[in-house]
């Protein structure tokens, strides 16, 4: 049995208990982002996520709105939030809890008014993403805390908000497939992957992407600088053997 992890460690253990139990093999992945060892772990993906030491918290900031795709904003709050002493703001215009797109509330942590400078900036998507591209007091935020952002990021419909505010504007950029094209409308390059980065833009295409984008962010954080400092544990696309 694997024991649950005190606040703030990692699942470091985790591949060693799972060597002994005879269902470790682990390989090196040309398609893992730089900064991240791909371990498998039988039916199971188990992504070393490396880092230097924190000097300084970093602060990701992901945007609610009403209709938001759960997914879009799930998997990269996880990754994010598992950063060693990083803060994590879920971010809408009051403190009112907003309803996404399955009926569930969610509550935001701050506000457009207290919301500090972000390191990362991150829009998911969901059908309340058409509202959003109108709603100026939202697009004037995004807009100020990609000023001073290291990253501007999104996840599925999310990157056609970051489009509306002017901020992909000459950039290559992901969305989720059924809404791609209209990327070409907001001064993006579609691409038809599941993450991309473009110098200070990194945007996923969605759903399930959103934790292979979280890693990708992440990773480029750290500036390749690579120390055993956390292990995230998740199922594979593929159903076990």
């Amino acid at each position: 049995m694997i024991s649950r992890p005190r606040k703030g460690e990692w699942l470091v253990g985790t591949a060693r208990r799972l060597k002994r139990i005879g269902s470790y093999r682990s390989a090196w992945s040309a398609s893992v982002p730089t900064g991240l060892a791909r371990v498998e772990l039988g039916w199971c993906h188990c992504w070393a996520l490396r880092n230097p030491p924190v000097t300084k918290p970093l602060r990701f900031g992901l945007l609610l709105f009403p209709n938001l795709m759960q997914l879009d904003l799930a998997g990269p709050a996880e990754v994010f939030g598992a950063v060693p002493g990083a803060e994590l703001h879920l971010i809408w215009k009051t403190y009112d809890p907003v309803t996404n797109s399955a009926g569930w509330q969610l509550v935001p942590t701050t506000t457009f008014a207290g919301c500090p400078q972000l390191d990362v900036i991150c829009v998911p998507g969901g059908r309340g993403q058409v509202a959003l591209m109108d709603d100026d007091e939202t697009l004037e935020f995004v807009r100020r805390q990609s000023a001073g952002a290291r990253f501007t990021t999104s996840v599925g419909t999310g990157s056609l908000v970051l489009g509306a505010a002017g901020l992909l504007s000459g950039y290559r950029a992901a969305c989720h497939w059924m809404s791609r094209d209209q990327l070409v409308h907001l001064g993006a390059i579609p691409v038809a992957q599941r993450v991309v980065r473009d110098r200070d833009r990194i945007t996923g295409a969605g759903v399930t992407a959103g934790i292979d984008f979280g890693l990708t962010v992440v990773a480029e954080l750290s500036d390749g600088e690579l120390s055993a400092r956390a292990v995230i544990v998740f199922p594979s696309v593929s159903e076990p053997a």
